[in-house]
């Protein structure tokens, strides 16, 4: 008796984690399904389109803290925070996009920058300028929209289409529905060192191109010392093994006397403890507050980075990968890591 509980216990946990995401995708317009959607977990590999009758399925391994994003040519994308909610097929409803064309403004003056210019400071900006960043190539540069703002001096960045990426060095495919790009710089310039906030978000979805695992060591490199691999270990409380340790002004600290975490319906409940709070300090007038907690943690390959908690609790899934995005901001080494250097978030790593 004892044998079969234990069984019906792991069949019932292995159903929580292997729950279908499933639905119909319909026009808003006049409700007929909409054949060959793509529907995936944003961040992931996990993709399928939809049928002649809008029906769909993703059937993901685990819980991941990861929306659904649907989209259709000619339909406003949409996302679903929460797919897995109360457990019943979605029933999602796309509204026709409104073509927006873009205003072409005549000037007798030249333009600061060139389109040339803007594309390599955007670049540098999304992709990064690591190894693996460089290795980037995106597929439809024409499809990327840039100005420049020489009063606020900040490059702007738009695409109808998603952005197409090919990573030749860890081997994905990324299609980058850009939604936000906004970088400020100091003064009149691109530069990047004159950077001073950096704003991009969009959804993304990943493809695996690499055979008999050819891209496993790079991969594994890019993970070691990445965020999801830094959240992993907070969760996980293995701070010797993950590579990683905490500190303030030099002296080390214990991050589960500051931080605490619990398990919560899947996933990693953190609570940043009032005592962290005691410990603040103003790293950069950019962020415009003395109240921001800020921690500094580095590698075993000595990369220093900072992370700022902008909210007292947040989730961390198997993974590492966060809920909400904006409870964690990065500096340094991790807040230098960008596009080009993102693993999908159901990329599994053997070690840590």
């Amino acid at each position: 008796m004892k044998h079969l509980f234990l069984l019906l216990l792991l069949l019932c946990t292995g159903t929580i984690w292997a729950q279908n995401i499933a639905g119909h995708v319909y026009s808003a317009a006049d409700g007929r399904p909409l054949e060959g959607a793509s529907v995936y977990l944003d961040g992931t590999t996990l993709s399928t389109t939809t049928d002649a009758d809008g029906y769909f399925k993703v059937t993901p391994t685990q819980q991941y803290l990861a929306g659904l994003v649907v989209s259709f040519i000619g339909f406003q994308t949409q996302r679903i925070a929460d797919p897995y909610k109360d457990g019943q097929p979605l029933k999602i409803n796309l509204v026709p996009e409104i073509l927006n064309l873009k205003e072409v403004v005549v000037s007798k003056n030249k333009p600061l920058f060139s389109r040339q210019q803007m594309l390599k400071a955007f670049k540098e900006q999304f992709l990064g300028t690591s190894d693996a960043a460089s290795s980037c190539t995106i597929l439809n540069e024409n499809d990327i929209y840039l100005t420049y703002d020489e009063q606020t001096f900040t490059l702007n960045a738009e695409a109808e289409k998603p952005i197409l990426i090919r990573n030749a060095t860890l081997q994905y495919d990324i299609s980058y529905d850009l939604k936000s790009f906004r970088v400020k710089f100091r003064a009149k310039s691109i530069d990047k060192i004159d950077a001073l906030t950096c704003n991009i978000s969009g959804y993304t979805l990943f493809r695996d191109r690499s055979k008999n695992g050819n891209a496993n060591r790079l991969r594994q490199e890019a993970y070691y010392g990445s965020v999801p691999h830094l959240m992993k270990t907070l969760s996980n409380n293995s701070w010797d093994k993950g590579g990683f340790y905490m500190y303030k002004l030099h002296s080390k600290f214990r991050p589960q006397d500051l931080l605490q975490v619990t398990d919560s319906a899947g996933v990693k409940k953190v609570k940043v403890l009032p005592e962290a709070k005691q410990i603040q300090k103003v790293y950069n007038r950019q962020f415009k507050s003395d109240e921001e907690v800020t921690f500094n943690v580095s590698d075993r390959r000595n990369r220093t980075s900072f992370i700022i908690f902008n909210q007292d609790e947040f989730y961390i899934d198997k993974n590492g990968m966060v809920f909400p995005l904006e409870a964690l901001m990065f500096g340094g080494y991790l807040g230098s890591l960008k596009t080009g250097d993102m693993l999908p978030a159901d990329y599994v790593y053997a070690g840590n």
